[in-house]
């Protein structure tokens, strides 16, 4: 068979992605009220006022998800005392490294899984991401719009663009448009099983060394610590769980966006309720019961720096 040669080869690093698919709900169902517009002068005030809403929260949750991955990979001088010979190798192990992407309405973040000089980048930014995924649903609801996604562990490549191509980001944004169902990140398997072989020690790369995989150990409990099991057994981020709320007990932001976030939810549902939407409601419930449940553990942790101001 005779070769193309106007194919051209794509020099590409495939190897394994952590991907996380975001995806804002009720998006669909604000165009569809106006599907049966036929011309551009049919647009009234009301019309351009209900999208101009859509496009605020967009422009608002696009600038707070660029804000949430910077944060996770901002480097910051470290409180850890170490020996000057030793300080280069150390600040390069606490790099981490977040690639993210906007599609309308939909962000997708991805850390490439591949060994350089130390292991730990890649566990770093694994834990950023995951970090960052839990702002951003909290963020959102604080927004008084909810977010689904999913988060999940494949090979892949990147095209020349940038953006992550393969298998990772399929399975991740299956895991959000059929699996997840409700507001919520689902976390596949792949995910948990990868940071469980970094908590248990397992080299990663023939080079890894002792230092590396303890520091990735330590990591990898950290993300672990995001993660628990849903009511109906499905992995999630646990945005309100003990591992993201220790990240945040001292942040009076974090009980701010807590606080939006329940009355939101809160007044959703009742206006679900009461217009007996059997399809809208149940996520309305699902996020209200979830609140409810972590409620305790949440004001507990809210105490926490009023005690020790006293």
């Amino acid at each position: 068979m005779e070769q193309n040669n106007n194919l051209e080869i794509i020099s590409s690093d495939w190897c394994y992605y952590l991907v996380a698919f975001l995806d804002v709900l009720g998006q669909k169902d604000t165009f569809a009220k106006f599907s049966k517009i036929q011309s551009i002068e049919e647009i009234d005030d009301k019309i351009k006022s209900d999208i101009s809403e859509n496009l605020y929260y967009l422009e608002q949750l696009r600038k707070n998800l660029e804000n949430y991955f910077n944060d996770y990979t901002r480097e910051e001088p470290s409180s850890v005392i170490i020996n000057e010979s030793y300080k280069d190798k150390f600040d390069q192990m606490r790099k981490a490294e977040i690639y993210f992407q906007f599609f309308s309405d939909s962000v997708i973040a991805f850390v490439p899984l591949e060994f350089k000089s130390f292991y730990s980048v890649t566990v770093n930014g694994a834990w950023g991401l995951l970090g960052a995924s839990c702002a951003a649903i909290l963020g959102s609801l604080a927004l008084n719009h909810s977010i689904r996604g999913g988060v999940e562990i494949c090979w892949g490549t990147r095209l020349k663009s940038g953006e992550i191509y393969g298998p990772a980001l399929n399975m991740a944004y299956c895991l959000e448009s059929v699996v997840a169902k409700y507001p919520r990140i689902v976390v596949g398997d792949g995910v948990w099983n990868y940071l469980n072989s970094l908590s248990n020690q397992i080299q990663q790369h023939r080079e890894q060394t002792l230092i590396d995989i303890d520091l990735c150990k330590r990591m990898a409990d950290r993300c672990l610590n995001f993660i628990s099991k849903d009511r109906d057994s499905l992995l999630i981020l646990d945005y309100l769980g003990k591992g993201f709320l220790e990240l945040n007990k001292n942040s009076q932001e974090f009980f701010k966006l807590y606080d939006l976030s329940k009355k939101f939810i809160h007044d959703s549902l009742i206006i679900w309720q009461q217009k007996k939407d059997r399809k809208i409601e149940p996520k309305y419930q699902y996020l209200n019961d979830y609140f409810e449940n972590r409620a305790i553990i949440v004001e507990k942790a809210r105490k926490i720096p009023k005690l020790r101001g006293r």
